[in-house]
């Protein structure tokens, strides 16, 4: 491709991803798959990599993904939640390794684990002297919106350690980082309730394929879920 051809290539590669990021973070509302942004981003990724006079500072490449709400507290994360990076060929694959192997001892023996990646809202939960006193969203990885009284409602976090801090000692104050979801059974349930109420909850309007998706993903249910402003927050259980 000729330059100007590179470069409208290029600003089109960044309008779309802004839009899909937007409507993923914010409305949670996607309207094409992970595998097809996954695939956008890396080719305007390539494309700046090939070509560095063509990264722009708002080029999707140059920042972190945020779904921070406007009308949500905001809080700091102690620590930043970065993203999981990925790969879509052995070639990647074994790149990351050597990558990784430049940093260890030489010829260093692992062993690796490999899970599904659930594909939920992020949460951070903070505990205070055995006690929860903060669920935030990730946000942008370094601040999130405060989400604590919806987290509160979810009955598999608990409010506080289920442990005494003599059987595993741990600082007075930690945090960890974990995925809000919710089963396909669930998110039917959730849907029919929430069109009954009128609740304020994006749905996914049309399938990739033309066909109307009833209940939509398990995530487009559990991110809003834990956004949406209560009147009387923390009376349900999730």
């Amino acid at each position: 491709m000729s330059d100007s051809e590179l470069k409208a290539r290029a600003e089109q590669l960044r309008r779309a991803l802004h839009e899909h990021i937007y409507r993923y973070h914010v409305l949670n509302a996607p309207i094409i798959t992970d595998g097809e942004y996954d695939r956008l981003f890396e080719e305007l990724k390539r494309l700046e990599t090939e070509h560095p006079e063509l990264i722009t500072p708002d080029s999707p490449t140059q920042r972190v993904g945020s779904d921070l709400v406007a009308d949500l507290p905001k809080v700091r994360h102690p620590a930043p939640i970065l993203s999981l990076g990925n790969v879509f060929s052995v070639e990647e694959l074994r790149a990351w390794r050597e990558r990784i192997g430049r940093l260890l001892p030489e010829n260093a023996a692992l062993r690796y684990v490999v899970e599904p990646k659930f594909d939920g809202l992020t949460v951070v939960l903070t505990y205070r002297d055995g006690v929860l006193v903060q669920g935030a969203t990730r946000g942008n990885g370094e601040i999130g919106d405060d989400v604590t009284p919806n987290v509160r409602t979810v009955r598999t976090i608990p409010c506080a350690s289920p442990s005494p801090a003599t059987i595993y000692p741990c600082r007075a104050a930690w945090s960890c980082a974990g995925k809000c979801c919710s089963s396909k059974r669930t998110s039917r349930r959730s849907t029919a309730v929430w069109r009954k109420t009128g609740c304020p909850l994006r749905q996914r309007a049309q399938h990739r394929s033309g066909r109307a998706e009833a209940e939509g993903r398990p995530r487009d249910g559990a991110a809003p879920a834990h956004r949406i402003l209560l009147r009387d927050r923390g009376r349900g259980r999730a």
